[in-house]
């Protein structure tokens, strides 16, 4: 399945045809493609129908963030580029767990006025996963969000910070994923906070598992569409189908 899953908060809004972006697979390192590595085009982008950028009338932010890209070509499993596992409601992923983020962010906060570049090297660190409540309850005492109304919902999850790890700027959409029976699963994208690896305010991601049904939904309707323009046109695309899984784009 050549589909990845990434967060829109980079400006996208709807379905749409792409002709500029693409990604890397297989390196760690952004400025360096080996034999090892490909640049793929990225075909179509498809957004989440109910994202929203703000709620609440405030910065508490993000809401249904994430997004599909199909890609343009089939992408070969390689030692370097291996596929993650969706995970479905099925998945029993219980607070206090141990999960590991990856992402090109900062790796620290400089004053207002400097800019700090991004990291040229993918890092990685292992977080907890808080239980919601908790997350709620720590928002609501940074907001001016009525105690009445719910920050974190139950299509989110959030990260225990205790263990002073956490996502940065510029690791927007970049996947959460944690080891279940010896597999691998996407549970989360990150999604959004205020400031950058704070205590009192928990990295908030996308919860996966909320979404599968979507993103069947969506991926069996791209495969439909692309089947059809076959039929029609004796055009035959090089689809891989098999287990829903996402590529990460490492």
């Amino acid at each position: 399945m050549r589909t990845l899953v990434m967060s829109p908060a980079c400006g996208f809004r709807k379905s749409m045809r792409n002709d500029t972006l693409n990604v890397l697979l297989g390196t760690t390192i952004l400025t360096e493609e080996t034999n090892y590595s490909a640049r793929v085009l990225v075909q179509e982008v498809v957004i989440h129908p109910n994202y929203q950028q703000n709620r609440y009338w405030s910065w508490i932010g993000r809401e249904n963030n994430l997004a599909l890209l199909k890609l343009s070509d089939k992408v070969n499993y390689t030692k370097q580029m291996s596929p993650v596992c969706i995970a479905s409601s099925a998945i029993d992923l219980r607070v206090g767990s141990f999960c590991w983020i990856t992402g090109w962010g900062q790796t620290k906060v400089g004053d207002p006025d400097e800019s700090v570049p991004l990291s040229p090297i993918l890092q990685e660190a292992e977080i907890s996963i808080m239980h919601n409540d908790d997350c709620d309850t720590l928002y609501h005492d940074v907001s001016e969000v009525p105690s009445i109304v719910r920050i974190i919902s139950s299509s989110m999850l959030c990260s225990d910070y205790s263990r002073g790890r956490d996502f940065c700027y510029g690791d927007d959409g970049s996947p959460l994923v944690c080891e279940i029976d010896h597999t691998w699963f996407q549970v989360g994208v990150v999604s959004w906070t205020l400031g950058c690896a704070h205590l009192e305010t928990p990295g908030v991601y996308s919860r996966i598992s909320e979404y599968s049904k979507w993103i069947e939904r969506e991926i069996a309707e791209l495969n439909s569409a692309t089947a059809i323009l076959r039929v029609s046109s004796g055009i035959v695309p090089s689809l891989l189908l098999g287990p829903l899984c996402v590529v990460m784009a490492l």
